[in-house]
Parts: C-alpha cells; sequence; structure tokens
C-alpha cells in the first residue's frame, strides 16, 4: 500500500497518508466479509462538478476489476445519477465523453462565475427586502400624495426569490436542461468531437443492475426514489421521457437551476442531494423511520439491516476531515432567503451529510467491513467549476485512488476467484 499512489499528485500528502493508514485498518474485516460472497453495491453523493471526480472513481473501480457485471445495486443523486445511469446502460464510455467534452467549458450549462453570480443574487434580494422594509415604514407617514410616486420608486427594486432564481430574467446560474439535451441525442460538434450520446432506456431497463435515483417532492419536502425496477419504496421508472424527467428533477438545484421539474403525473421533484444526499441507509439527521425502503442498507443507529450486500463508498471529499463551518455556511444562506419552512428545513438537513458524526459513522462501519469506504484525499474539488482542465483533474484524481486502492483491489481479486477456472 506504501508503495503505491493513491492521490493525483506527484508526492504523497498527508491527507493521503492519513487515507493509506484508513485503508490498511480496514483490510482485515473486508477479507473476513467477503468470505460471505456479498453482492456488490456502489453508493454516491452528487456535488455538481464533483461528478467528475465519481466518473473517474467508477472508470477506476473499472480498471481494478470491478466491472459492470459484478455490480448488482447502484445508488446516487443529483450529478452522479447520469454517470450511474450509463453505467447500468453499459455506455460508461459514452458518458464519460459528455462529462470530459459536452460539459466541460460549457456556458450554457453554468454560468461563468457561477458562485459570485449566485451570491450576487442573494445581495440583490436582501438589498430589495429593506427597500421594502422602508415602504412599510413610511408608507402611513407620508400620506396619500406621494404613496403613488413612492410605489413606483419601490416597484423598480423590490426583487423576489422568483424574480432572482426563477424568471427568464436572469438565467440559470446551472441549466440543466442543457445536460439532459446531451443525455437525449447524439451530438458531434464541427470538429468531430462527441458531445452527446442517447441515453438508451431499453438497455437502461433491462440491465443486471437496479438503479435508486433520489428526489426531493417539491410540494411536500419529502423524499423519494424511483428505479429501473420493481423496488420496495420506489416508483418504477416506465420510459425514455420519465427516465429523462427524473434525471433532470435531480440535477435540479433550489435557487440555482430553475423551477422544479414534473416527473410524469407525479408531480414537481428537485435536486435529491437535498432529500437523501448519501443514499446508503436511514440518514442520522433525516426522518425515514415511517418508509419500508427495499434498498436501504444502514439503519439511523449505523447497524446493517442487508447483511447480503457490501456497498462502496465513494466520497468526492475528505471523509477523516469534516469541515462543518464551510458545509453549513452554504446551508445558512439558502435558508435564509426561501420563504417556505420546510424547504428550508430539508436544505439545511441535506447538507449535514458531512458532519462529524455522520462520517466517524462510515468509518467504524468501514473498519468492521460493513461497507468499503473510499474518499478524495487531495486538493479540494470545485462544485462551480466546469472548466475542461478540472474536470480533467477531477476525473483523473477519482481513477487514481479507486484504481490503486487496497480495498477494490482486494474485492477484485475475490471476483476473480469466484469466475469458473478454464
Amino acid at each position: 500500500m506504501r508503495n503505491e499512489k493513491i492521490g493525483y499528485h506527484n508526492e504523497f500528502t498527508p491527507n493521503e497518508i492519513l487515507a493509506g493508514e484508513f485503508y490498511d485498518a480496514c483490510i482485515p474485516s473486508l477479507k473476513a466479509r467477503l468470505k460471505d460472497n456479498p453482492k456488490i453495491a456502489i453508493v454516491i453523493p452528487g456535488g455538481a462538478m464533483k461528478g467528475s471526480w465519481i466518473l473517474g472513481a467508477i472508470a477506476g473501480l473499472k480498471e481494478a476489476g470491478i466491472c459492470e457485471k459484478d455490480i448488482s445495486l447502484v445508488l446516487g443523486p443529483s450529478a452522479s445519477s447520469g454517470s450511474l445511469a450509463y453505467f447500468v446502460s453499459g455506455q460508461f464510455d459514452e458518458g464519460k465523453k459528455i462529462w470530459l467534452n459536452g460539459l466541460s467549458d460549457n456556458k450554457k450549462f453554468l454560468l461563468q462565475n457561477a458562485q459570485v453570480e449566485f451570491l450576487k443574487r442573494l445581495l440583490i434580494k436582501r438589498l430589495s427586502e429593506g427597500v421594502a422594509s422602508i415602504h412599510k415604514f413610511f408608507s402611513p407617514i407620508i400620506g396619500i400624495k406621494c404613496l403613488s410616486s413612492l410605489n413606483e420608486f419601490v416597484e423598480g427594486y423590490i426583487l423576489s426569490e422568483e424574480d432572482l432564481f426563477y424568471s427568464d430574467n436572469y438565467p440559470k446560474i446551472l441549466d440543466v436542461t442543457e445536460v439532459i439535451r446531451l443525455f437525449s441525442e447524439d451530438i458531434t460538434n464541427e470538429t468531430g468531437v462527441i458531445e452527446g450520446v442517447q441515453l438508451d432506456f431499453d438497455a437502461f431497463k433491462n440491465s443486471q443492475m437496479t438503479i435508486v435515483i433520489p428526489v426531493r417532492n417539491a410540494d411536500t419536502g419529502e423524499k423519494e426514489y424511483f428505479s429501473n425496477k420493481e423496488c420496495e419504496g420506489c416508483t418504477l421508472i416506465t420510459s425514455q421521457k420519465m427516465m429523462l424527467e427524473v434525471l433532470q428533477a435531480t440535477k435540479t438545484v433550489p435557487l440555482m437551476a430553475g423551477a422544479p421539474v414534473y416527473i410524469g403525473e407525479k408531480g414537481k421533484y428537485d435536486d435529491g442531494s437535498f432529500a437523501d444526499p448519501l443514499p446508503i441507509g436511514v440518514h442520522p439527521t433525516l426522518s425515514c423511520d415511517s418508509i419500508n425502503l427495499g434498498h436501504i442498507l444502514i439503519s439511523k443507529d449505523g447497524q446493517t439491516i442487508r447483511d447480503d450486500v457490501l456497498p462502496i463508498v465513494l466520497i468526492p471529499d475528505n471523509a477523516l476531515q469534516p469541515n462543518n463551518q464551510r458545509i453549513r455556511s452554504f446551508t445558512k444562506r439558502v435558508v435564509n432567503i426561501l420563504d417556505s419552512g420546510n424547504r428550508g428545513d430539508i436544505l439545511d438537513k441535506g447538507e449535514q451529510i458531512y458532519t462529524s458524526e455522520y462520517l466517524e459513522m462510515l468509518q467504524n462501519l468501514a473498519k468492521k467491513g460493513k461497507i468499503v469506504l473510499i474518499f478524495h484525499s487531495g486538493k479540494k474539488i470545485s462544485k462551480l467549476d466546469n472548466s475542461k482542465a478540472a474536470i480533467q483533474a477531477g476525473y483523473e484524481s477519482g481513477k487514481q485512488v479507486t484504481q490503486n486502492n487496497p480495498l477494490s483491489k482486494l474485492i477484485s481479486v475475490h471476483i476473480t476467484s469466484k469466475k469458473p477456472q478454464l
């Protein structure tokens, strides 16, 4: 382990050394677990452009010898759902081309300086709320004559959440319809480079793998799940159109990607990351007690529910170093401008995925051989950088981490040993 590279740097960093020690500590329990011949699952979070790391991590698993035919179940929301859909349909290489060619440097998909634009709109809303407060205070004082003039003045400055984040007057910060366009048809640019490949619904539906995609019901705030198979607690995806609607909905980030998406006649939905950020089981901060879900793998108290499944959990952040303040700061900015307490509550919960308590639970499960936890330990990956260099770097980082990882190699050896010898 010490002689092999598991990061995307020329030398080992302190974080990579700690990661290596963690992986080494997991090996004995994983060896014992593999003797039970569990089914293999892949579980991944979203993370916008951090999905490039996820894409690379899946590629690294394939390079290590863990391929589509060896996987029974995949689960992931938001940015990860597309990569998983192409993986399930046997089109992983085509999905890779969409990331590296279609989404990279695509200004239709992601506004330049997206994070600055988002914060600017928050500021405009705060200022407009201030103008509205002044108007409310002075209207009774200045009298009828001046009121109409004051109304004309403030109408030009009061902007609502709908004005700033959902209207056509302001372009979407993240335009998911552009992603769905690349999923919907074969697209080659003027230089002959493939940018889009139609996702094959028949292959998706008939795959030996089950895919589970979380979304958030925009009306109720509750999590819901869609799948390519009849799966307890999930809605079956029955058509190409419905498949694309589900993929669009789970990527539609509130306040950044426009209005929620209709999925058939079921209603309006948006980003699955804010409903079930890491769909491995019952999240300790998200209530799921009243729902019987066939894909749930881990209970709220960290106990395994399905011992027949071994989840490989891939996280594009350092799972040994939670940064609660950084993660929650985005939540506070979003929650503060949401009018609905229900929506704010679910956003707040969805961002708590990487708290120290939750990560400690995942680490303990990994050391007991209940899950396989593989994570990014290099330089932070930006959620909102879709430059070609950033996507390529994220992809290479994820690929090297899983391809050279002792845990994925151990699983690969186990899979090979089960195959009949010719």
